[in-house]
């Protein structure tokens, strides 16, 4: 089964630590809280340096989405720093102490988190020129966010646009196909398979 998941349903929540927003694309289960998810995908709005929440039994994967030109964030964790160049994920433990350096205007970044020992997750950053295919198959869930542009719904035979800001969830043996528009997509996805 493949769903299309709206803007529209995406729940804005509060940081773990209250630091700032976060925006939930998809999290199993549906509207679980910080210590009870399996998997989560969201986006969050940086607007100052400080402190990330900590996640306890959790993997996390960190990329930036929007980052105006001009602007650089570093990511300190335990200690070491790690500059974050665009749409490049980073990978660490809930557990650790990470501290986020923001040097310019606001950014947002997409993450991933996996519960460790439940689940585990893959994920990456595609980007697709008009008419090129993307595909995710198999049978774990299955999550792929439009960053820009727009692609073309191909599975199953669906005619769908998918347009920047809207995201797929897909599961059971149905592949996830999407073919890049006249101007192509940056697509980020994430695959979430039993641990």
């Amino acid at each position: 089964m493949i769903r299309l998941l709206s803007p529209l349903a995406y729940r804005v929540v509060p940081w773990k630590n209250g630091g700032g927003t976060t925006t939930d694309i998809a999290v199993d289960p549906d509207a679980a809280g910080w210590d009870t998810f399996n998997w989560r995908v969201s986006i969050a709005d940086i607007r100052k340096s400080g402190p990330f929440s900590q996640f306890p039994g959790v993997e996390r994967s960190i990329a930036l989405l929007e980052c105006p030109r001009g602007t650089e964030m570093a990511l300190t964790i335990d200690g070491r720093k790690t500059p974050m160049p665009p749409h490049e994920f980073i990978d660490f433990s809930g557990d650790s102490v990470a501290h986020g350096d923001l040097y310019g205007e606001p950014v947002r970044d997409f993450n991933v988190m996996s519960r460790r020992g439940a689940v585990k997750h893959r994920r990456g950053w595609k980007t697709i020129t008009a008419g090129e295919q993307f595909r995710l198959g198999g049978t774990d869930q299955r999550v792929v966010y439009v960053a820009s542009g727009a692609a073309d719904m191909t599975s199953a035979g669906a005619g769908r646009t998918v347009v920047a800001g809207e995201s797929l969830l897909a599961s059971g043996e149905e592949t996830l196909v999407l073919r890049g528009g006249p101007e192509g997509a940056q697509l980020v996805w994430a695959v979430f398979s039993p641990a």
